[in-house]
């Protein structure tokens, strides 16, 4: 008499079920949304390959191009400035609608101040909170980088083996932060990723100093209502964009140089210090009408200059002083 096999035709794949009915486990923000992973060696000189600061260009670039539409980047570091070779990767990034979003850093790893990825100008800097929804005294910096805080303790997290961990850090809350946002991507696919951030920023609950504040930056994340809630109107001149930072700071770093640039053999000499300059000759002298367009567009263009080096003060200026 053969044995009877055993019936595994009422056996349900937990995957099929709806998240409610699952078995236990952790579930993220937004469970539903497909997931690109890419690792980093941390670790200078990387003895399998690039250093840090290419693979991270590399890394962003790989995300771009793979389809990713939102950068989760639980990373950070001690300076607010980064590699210039870095623009290139954040700035295709930014030209393809992709919606980067980075944690501020971890005053207990020594971070006081927001470093760079955080501090690039149109990523999303992510603060952390702890569960009476006050700024993380161990795991959150502060600076004028930061945009929004969400929960960075007590957290938990699964473990690559099996299992899981309790864990704090603003590297937990950028995830959390990126869940959202493609939650309101999910809810609003017709927005731009400078949309999405939109939402997420304006429909914060209120927390820390009025405005923007060093900690909180706009509050603390509401999910509901980012996805949900009514916004004000979008106006893209209320956010930087690396774009723009680049054609300010950049050009301006290059311009200097090109100034202290002189060839030894340019035969440019400078003259006495109060000598008055030649008057010009009666048949070089022109009429009112040929000057009028040409001082109309010296002014002009003077006056471009000098917006954009104010400017460029001014953004070096918030960089030093986050």
């Amino acid at each position: 008499m053969e044995e009877a096999e055993d019936d595994d035709s009422d056996e349900v794949d937990p995957e099929s079920l709806p998240w409610p009915e699952r078995p236990a486990g952790v579930v993220g923000v937004a469970p539903e949304a497909e997931l690109l992973s890419v690792s980093l060696v941390l670790e200078d000189p990387n003895p399998y390959g690039p250093g840090t600061e290419d693979q991270i260009a590399q890394a962003v670039t790989w995300a771009v191009d793979n389809g990713a539409d939102i950068i989760n980047m639980s990373i950070g570091s001690g300076t607010q400035d980064w590699p210039e070779s870095w623009d290139e990767a954040f700035m295709h990034a930014e030209q393809n609608d992709v919606l980067v979003i980075a944690a501020a850093g971890n005053r207990a790893a020594g971070h006081w101040s927001v470093g760079a990825p955080a501090t690039i100008p149109g990523v999303l800097t992510v603060a952390g909170v702890d569960q009476e929804r006050d700024i993380s005294q161990e795991s959150s910096s502060q600076g004028i980088a930061i945009d929004i805080a969400a929960a960075s303790e007590p957290l938990v997290g699964a473990l690559p083996e099996g299992g899981y961990s309790a864990w704090t850090g603003t590297s937990g809350a950028t995830p959390i932060v990126a869940g959202a946002a493609a939650l309101v991507m999910a809810a609003h696919p017709e927005l731009s990723a400078q949309e999405v951030k939109h939402r997420l920023l304006t429909t914060a609950d209120s927390a820390g100093a009025d405005g923007l504040d060093p900690e909180y930056g706009h509050g603390v994340l509401n999910v509901d209502a980012a996805v949900s809630g009514s916004v004000p109107d979008f106006n893209a001149a209320d956010y930087d964009t690396l774009e723009n930072w680049i054609q300010v700071h950049r050009r301006s770093e290059s311009d200097a140089q090109d100034a202290g640039d002189i060839p030894e053999d340019a035969d440019v000499e400078a003259g006495p210090e109060g000598e008055p300059r030649d008057l010009p000759q009666a048949a070089e002298v022109r009429s009112a009408q040929d000057w009028a367009g040409p001082v109309t567009l010296g002014v002009g263009a003077l006056a471009l200059v000098v917006l954009m080096t104010l400017a460029a003060l001014h953004l070096l200026s918030r960089r030093e002083t986050d």
